[in-house]
């Protein structure tokens, strides 16, 4: 994200079912522009089927405006569990692009 957008993600499903409480499944509330972070392929916390980095996980990806995320910027992204997500852009204008852990696009 670019100037000073802020970013809230949230992993809703893939994890298994020990991970299904808000405290033990990924999620940063308030990523600073520039920044990355990571849930592990191989945790269960992250991934129900901890060896295969290509199992889809659905994460909720939203830009924050004073803080807050609203509903109409929030998006569901698809991404493989061993890949990443590539955010750009600012509030009023951003793009995401999933991408594998051999750095395809997917």
């Amino acid at each position: 994200m670019e100037g000073d957008t802020q970013l809230y993600v949230h992993q809703n499903a893939g994890q298994t079912f020990l991970a299904q409480s808000y405290h033990r499944r990924f999620h940063h509330d308030r990523m600073p522009p520039n920044t990355s972070e990571c849930c592990p392929y191989d945790s269960r916390d992250c991934n129900k089927k901890k060896k295969d980095k290509n199992y889809i996980v659905l994460l909720t990806v939203a830009p924050l405006k004073d803080g807050k995320r609203e509903l109409e910027n929030t998006h569901m992204v698809r991404c493989p569990a061993g890949g990443y997500v590539v955010v750009t852009g600012t509030y009023d204008s951003f793009s995401y692009k999933s991408y594998d852990a051999e750095h395809n696009l997917y």
